[in-house]
């Protein structure tokens, strides 16, 4: 008796691959260009608006970050690069939640990776809307974006810290990579509540020279924020596989 069987049309192809170190290259290299290439406009193009410009109490002579990032030909760089990049940082997220995820865990650790993935995920919406919002549209929102930015971004980095001091095994590149962490941690430990403190005695009390102290500590803040995130680069292993497939069923018969 003739019967039919029914067989999968066409297996799965795969379409791409991507390697995680090339993403969160990627990620790391785009804030990086993004600032220096902005930075290297105004400096050329307009340098009368990074440097001895009249602002809230008179004339400054650096730019903060944030004139850097918003000033209308540099945002145009910092719009494309910076959220252009928004998934692949997501990407990066997901698989440091991997790294640890796959570990036995008492609930402190469990606590911890949950709490990562919350900051890091807050680190990447507030740098997307801080770089959206600047302080042209509305300065007072800019400021509070990026007070939310830098603790979502701090936290994380505490989190991925302990996690990492907890969980690894302390091999030699291991162990350079906590030390490295633990010196960026420290130093934005210390950096982050004198650049708030510095912005206050400018725009409130208009101390002469808070300014400039303002902006150099909040490049070395930066800096440091950048050389954490680049100590992740051991972690980032593997391969993320695209596949296509189709649900079409031929009938063969027997």
């Amino acid at each position: 008796m003739k019967s039919l069987r029914f067989s999968r049309f066409r297996g799965p192809k795969i379409l791409t691959k991507l390697g995680v170190r090339i993403i969160f290259l990627q990620c790391l290299a785009a804030p990086g260009i993004a600032l220096i290439a902005s930075f290297l406009l105004g400096s050329i193009i307009h340098p009368s608006n990074f440097y001895n410009y009249k602002w809230t109490c008179g004339t400054v002579h650096l730019p903060s970050i944030s004139r850097i990032m918003n000033m209308p030909m540099e945002r145009t760089i910092f719009h494309l690069l910076i959220l252009t990049t928004v998934p692949l940082r997501l990407i990066v997220l997901f698989k440091h939640w991997l790294v640890f995820y796959v570990l036995n865990s008492s609930w402190m650790v469990l606590v911890t990776k949950r709490l990562l993935v919350l900051f890091g995920f807050g680190e990447v919406l507030f740098l997307s809307l801080l770089t959206v919002i600047g302080e042209r549209e509305n300065g007072s929102v800019h400021v509070v974006l990026f007070s939310i930015f830098v603790a979502f971004s701090y936290f994380y980095f505490c989190t991925l810290h302990l996690l990492s001091k907890w969980t690894h095994k302390r091999s030699d590149s291991e162990q350079r990579t906590i030390k490295l962490q633990l010196i960026c941690l420290t130093a934005v430990t210390f950096t982050i509540p004198l650049i708030f403190l510095l912005f206050i005695f400018h725009n409130v009390f208009c101390i002469p020279g808070s300014y400039e102290l303002f902006a150099l500590f909040e490049y070395i803040t930066l800096a440091a924020i950048y050389g954490f995130h680049a100590s992740s680069l051991k972690m980032m292993s593997g391969m993320i596989y695209v596949y296509h497939t189709s649900i079409k069923l031929r009938s063969i018969r027997l």
